[in-house]
This record gives C-alpha cells, sequence and structure tokens, in this order.
C-alpha cells in the first residue's frame, strides 16, 4: 500500500480543514521548523490507521474544540491500482471509523473504530501497531521493532509485512476444510458399512412388492364404494332441494298474510286519530276565546317599551360620556406621572440644576412643567461641559501611558544587568566541556560494569536452575540424569551426599546472583548520575552563548522602551499645555468633570421626551373639555331598569299570545278535512 492522500480536518494544531495529495514517486522527507506540526502530522496518520491507547481522545480535538475532528488516509495498492480509504472521526468524546473503496464510497467495506484498526493491521498495511511505528512509521530515530525480535518471531512480521501470512492463512483454512470433508466421507462411509451389515436387501424388496400389491387391490374396492356413495348423495341433495322450494312459498304466504293484517290496523289508526284530531280542535277554540284580548294590547305595549328604550339610550350615552371624562383626567395623571419619572430618573445630582427639581405643583399643570424645564436645557452648556471632561480625561491617559512606559523602561533596564551579570559569573567558572567529558566516560564505564554484573546474574541463574532440576530428579529417585562433572548415572548410594552438595551450590549461586544484581543496579545508578552531570556541564557549556543572544536581543528592546517612554512624556506635556492646566489633572478632577458631562448630556436626552409628553397632555386637556361640555348638552336623565323590564314582559306575553292565536285559527282551518276522514272511515 502507498500513501496517496490525506485530509485532516481540525486535529490537535491543524484547525479547519487540510487536504495534502502526495505525488507519485513517494515521500523524501518532511522538514520545517519546531512547533509547526511535523509531529501531529504523523501523529494523525496513527491515530486514523490504529486508533492507538498512546493517543487520548482528550488530547486530538483543536484548542476550542470547534466542530468535529476528521482525518481521512487514502491508501493505493500498487498491484491494481485500488485507492482504500480509511475515515475516522471524533465527536463529544467517541471515535468512530469506516473502511471504502474511493471507486465505491456508498458500500462500506468495515465500520466501527475496532474494526477498522484490525482491518488495517490485517488486510491493509499487513502490520500491527507496534510493528508500524518501529519500521515505517518511526519516531525520533526508533528503528528497534525488528532488532529486538528473536528469529522466528522476526521472520513472522517480515513474512506479514510481504503478505505471505496471508498465504499461510489461506493454506491453513484449505487444509482444515480438507480434513474436514475427509471426516466427513470417512463418517458417511462407516455409516452405509453399519446400516448394511447382516441385511438381505431381495428379500426386502419382494415383502414390499407383495405389501404394494395387497393396498392396491383395497383401493380398487374403495373406490367401488365411493361411486355408490356418490349416487346416494345425489338422490338426496334432489330431495332437499325440493323441501327447501316449499320453503319459500311457505314464507311468501305468512309474508302476505301479515301484509293484509297492517293495512286493517293502518285504517284503524287513521279512524282513531282523526277523532281525536277534532277533540283537540275544539279545545283549542275555548284557548282562543282566552287569548284573544290579550294579544289585543300588543300595540301599547310596544309603544311603552319605546319611550323607555329611549331613556335608556340617553343613559348609556351619560355612562359613555362620563367613561371619557374619567380617561382622559387619568391620561393626564398618567403624563404628569410620566414626566415626573423623566425629571426624577435623570438621577439626585439633577437636583443641583436650578429650577429642574420636580414640584407637587407640576402635577397639575405638565404643560407648564414641561415648558420650564425645555427652556432650562436651552440654558445650559452642554458641548463646552462635554469637551472639558474630553480634554481632562485625555491629559489623565496620557499621564498614566507615561507612567507604565517608565515603568516598564526601568524593569527593561534592570532585567538587562542582572544577565550581564549573570554572563559575567558563568565566565568566571571552570572548563564545562572537560567537565562533560569525564562525566561521560564515567557514564560509559559504569554501564559496562553493571551489563557484565547482570549477565554473570544470569549465568548463575542458568546454572542453579540446572542444579535444581537435578537435585529435584535425585530426590525422586529418578537416577537416569549423569553427573555433571563426570557425566556418568548416579546409584542410590551416592545420591544423598550429591543433593546436599548441589544444595550447597544453588546456595552460593543464590547468593552470587543477588550480589551481581544488587551491584548492576547499583553501577546503573551511578551511570544515571554521571549521564545527569554531563547534562549540566554541557547546559552550562551552551549558557555564555545563551546569554550572549539574550543580551543582544534584550539591549534593542531597552532602547526601544525608553525612546517610548520619552515619547510618552512629552505627549502628556503637551496635552496639558493644550488643555491650558497648570498641571496634570487628578483621577478625581477628572471624574467630576465627567460627572458634570454626563449629567447635562441626561438632561439634554430628556427634551424630546418632555416635548412628546407636552403635547400629549395638551391633547389630553382638550379631550377633557370637549367631554366636559357634551355632558352639560345631555342634562338630567331618568332611567327605571325595573320599569323597562316589566315593560318587555308585558310586550313578550301579547306577542305570545298574538302568536299562539294565529297557530290555532291554522288548526282550525283544518277541521273540514278531520270531518272528511272520520265519515269516509279513514
Amino acid at each position: 500500500m502507498i500513501l496517496a492522500e490525506l485530509l485532516i480536518e481540525n486535529y490537535k494544531h491543524y484547525a479547519g480543514e487540510h487536504r495534502i495529495e502526495l505525488p507519485p514517486h513517494g515521500v523524501i522527507g518532511v522538514i520545517g521548523a519546531n512547533g509547526v506540526g511535523k509531529t501531529t502530522l504523523f501523529d494523525a496518520i496513527e491515530w486514523c490507521l490504529y486508533n492507538p491507547r498512546e493517543i487520548e481522545n482528550a488530547d486530538v480535538p483543536p484548542r476550542g474544540g470547534i466542530g468535529r475532528t476528521r482525518v481521512c488516509v487514502v491508501l493505493e495498492d500498487a498491484r491494481d491500482g485500488l485507492r482504500y480509504v480509511v475515515e475516522r472521526t471524533l465527536k463529544s468524546g467517541r471515535a468512530d471509523a469506516e473502511i471504502y473503496r474511493e471507486d465505491r464510497p456508498e458500500t462500506r467495506i468495515t465500520q466501527g473504530s475496532k474494526q477498522v484498526s484490525d482491518y488495517v493491521a490485517r488486510h491493509l498495511i499487513g502490520l500491527s501497531h507496534r510493528a508500524f511505528v518501529s519500521t515505517f512509521f518511526t519516531r525520533q530515530k526508533e528503528l528497534s521493532f525488528f532488532g529486538n525480535l528473536k528469529e522466528t518471531d522476526r521472520r513472522r512480521e517480515v513474512g506479514r509485512l510481504l503478505g505471505l501470512e496471508t498465504i499461510r492463512e489461506a493454506q491453513r483454512l484449505i487444509g482444515e476444510d480438507r480434513a474436514k470433508a475427509r471426516a466427513e466421507a470417512t463418517s458417511l462411509a462407516n455409516q452405509h458399512e453399519e446400516l448394511s451389515t447382516g441385511r438381505d436387501f431381495a428379500a426386502e424388496t419382494a415383502a414390499v412388492d407383495e405389501s404394494i400389491h395387497g393396498q392396491e387391490a383395497a383401493a380398487a374396492a374403495a373406490a367401488a364404494r365411493l361411486a355408490a356413495a356418490t349416487d346416494a348423495h345425489t338422490r338426496v341433495r334432489a330431495e332437499l332441494d325440493h323441501c327447501r322450494d316449499l320453503e319459500r312459498e311457505d314464507a311468501r304466504l305468512a309474508q302476505e298474510l301479515e301484509r293484509v293484517s297492517g293495512d286493517e290496523r293502518a285504517v284503524t289508526a287513521r279512524l282513531n286519530a282523526a277523532g281525536s284530531a277534532l277533540h283537540r280542535l275544539d279545545e283549542l277554540a275555548q284557548v282562543r276565546d282566552t287569548l284573544s284580548p290579550l294579544a289585543a294590547r300588543e300595540a301599547e305595549h310596544a309603544a311603552a317599551v319605546e319611550s323607555i328604550v329611549a331613556d335608556q339610550e340617553r343613559a348609556g350615552e351619560q355612562r359613555r360620556l362620563q367613561t371619557e371624562l374619567d380617561g382622559s383626567e387619568q391620561q393626564t395623571r398618567k403624563i404628569a406621572q410620566a414626566m415626573e419619572r423623566a425629571v426624577v430618573g435623570v438621577g439626585l445630582r439633577a437636583a443641583t440644576v436650578p429650577g429642574w427639581a420636580w414640584w407637587t405643583e407640576d402635577a397639575a399643570d405638565p404643560i407648564a412643567a414641561a415648558d420650564r424645564r425645555i427652556a432650562l436645557v436651552a440654558a445650559l452648556d452642554v458641548d463646552d461641559a462635554c469637551e472639558t471632561a474630553v480634554k481632562l480625561a485625555r491629559c489623565r491617559t496620557l499621564a498614566d501611558e507615561r507612567d507604565q512606559a517608565v515603568t516598564m523602561y526601568s524593569r527593561y533596564r534592570e532585567r538587562l544587568q542582572q544577565i550581564e551579570t549573570e554572563r559575567a559569573a558563568v565566565l568566571a567558572g571552570g572548563d564545562p566541556d572537560a567537565a562533560a567529558a569525564d562525566a561521560r566516560r564515567a557514564r560509559e564505564a559504569a554501564l559496562r560494569e553493571a551489563d557484565a554484573a547482570l549477565a554473570a546474574a544470569e549465568q548463575a541463574v542458568s546454572e542453579r536452575r540446572r542444579l535444581e532440576s537435578l537435585t529435584a530428579a535425585l530426590r525422586a529417585e529418578r537416577f537416569e540424569d549423569r553427573c555433571p562433572t563426570c557425566a556418568r548415572p548416579f546409584s542410590p548410594d551416592e545420591a544423598d551426599a550429591v543433593v546436599t552438595a548441589l544444595d550447597e551450590r544453588v546456595a552460593a549461586l543464590r547468593a552470587a546472583e543477588a550480589r551481581q544484581r544488587q551491584q548492576g543496579k547499583h553501577l546503573q545508578r551511578q551511570a544515571i548520575a554521571h549521564e545527569r552531570a554531563e547534562t549540566e556541564a554541557t547546559a552550562q557549556v551552551r549558557r555564555p552563548v545563551d546569554l550572549n543572544g539574550r543580551i543582544d536581543q534584550a539591549a534593542p528592546m531597552v532602547r526601544e522602551v525608553e525612546h517610548t517612554s520619552e515619547l510618552a512624556t512629552a505627549r502628556c506635556a503637551q496635552a496639558i499645555a493644550d488643555a491650558g492646566l497648570d498641571g496634570e489633572p487628578t483621577p478625581e478632577r477628572v471624574k467630576e468633570a465627567q460627572t458634570r458631562a454626563d449629567l447635562f448630556q441626561a438632561i439634554a436626552k430628556t427634551v424630546p421626551l418632555l416635548q412628546q409628553l407636552k403635547e400629549d397632555a395638551g391633547r389630553a386637556v382638550a379631550a377633557t373639555a370637549s367631554v366636559r361640555h357634551a355632558l352639560a348638552a345631555l342634562g338630567p336623565v331618568t332611567y327605571d331598569r325595573a320599569a323597562h323590564a316589566a315593560a318587555e314582559a308585558a310586550l313578550a306575553e301579547a306577542r305570545d299570545a298574538a302568536a299562539r292565536v294565529a297557530q290555532i285559527d291554522e288548526e282550525l282551518a283544518r277541521r273540514p278535512a278531520y270531518e272528511g276522514a272520520r265519515d269516509r272511515g279513514g
């Protein structure tokens, strides 16, 4: 597989989307200054392919954590040119991944974080994560993977790298399938042999043929019985159809008889209804005589109701005008309250301005109150107050900047002097190069001695284990093992003496092993101490160079800060002179001027609101006068709600009586029809 393309989106230092298309002839190297993202670039590839535990999800998103993290690695197969896309995303702390072919993005080869990592290791790359980062993807010159493997493990990893592991896996699967098929064939052969042993297939076939002939004769007899039963069923079906025809005719005649009986009942009911209707008409005639006098007074009651309704309308108009009067007076009070809030809302300091404070009599005449304050604002010099506040604030700001510049210059100059003093002290010391060389030689000697001590300890361990095995065999009376000295077999009489000698030798080897290991650890600690001393001496070698560089950088900065402080001092003095001041203003004076300017501006901002409230007050006062005039023109109003209700009830009763009389007349007009129905018998 060849790395063909890389897409990084919001990964560590790489905020946003970055697409890298690699040339077909391969990548020779990635160079750049420290901190530009070289290591992060390779971390992104490693994270996308394997998602190792060493790269935690919390460290992947960029600072700020905007959007999801996504890395896509495109791998091209050099044999067939197919390109595979490995895409891994991180959102809300959860990693997910998928693999698909670039020409078939809709079909996923595999999905899931672990599944993708396994597929990459087994099929695309052919290497585990550890082998990958130690060979083709090496960091910080660490080519130790194959060098530390044993011969068998190294051969296995190289086979995976060359694709031979896939062939071996296929051969293993084919062998398993071949063995499975051979086992199934053997099982079937054994089953056939077991089932056919001791059986006479010719005799069994003859018996089955005889049974078949008997069953065929029984089937013929059953067919004859079925034909006879079919004929009998046909005759019974014909008789059943005749009976059903008779049943339907009987039902038709019963239905006709019921219809005649219903006609008879209907005629009787109409005769009874005609008699009842004539009796009801006689009763209605009597009711009509009772209702006629009441219906005749409908016009009289209607006139009385009309007169009372006119009084009711005048009373309603009076209530409406009174409501409007109350509303206009309330609106005037609200306008006065709003004007008071506007005046008081400027702040307590506004009360120091003559004529601005709110008076009790202002609520009775809001128009005059607004005129007085509008005239007061026109007399204030708001622009002069604001200009004075700006000048004082600028002088104060420039004075603060001057003080900061002077303080910074003093601090920079003091720091430069400290660096120069430190450089002189370093130069006064000894030669750090010689100290570093001595420490390096001492460290190498300590490491050699430590390796020798540990090797001796391992040799003692190997010898001890061999002797312990021999001792265990002798104690178990297994005498086939030979003497390690003369190579002859042991006899039972010699076993006890040899076991005692071997135990002593094992104890001595254990003590030697402990001493060598302790000595090795001690020498390793000495090597670490020598390495630390070498590092410190090397740092001392670079120290004068670093200090000279810092001095070269700091000197121009000190001069620049000095120039800045001088400019700040000159600007401050010029601003004080331009403002006509005899000295720099105090913070209290600046605050007082700004407060005065803010107060004047706040008072001036109320003018549009005061003008609007004045216009609203004028309209409310005019509306109040108009409503009072309309009430006076309406005059006194008398309206009796109880009398109105009584008149309405009397009119409704008369109208009901008239409607009932008309309804009764319509009923009485049908008397001839009822009498004719009675005479005809329905």
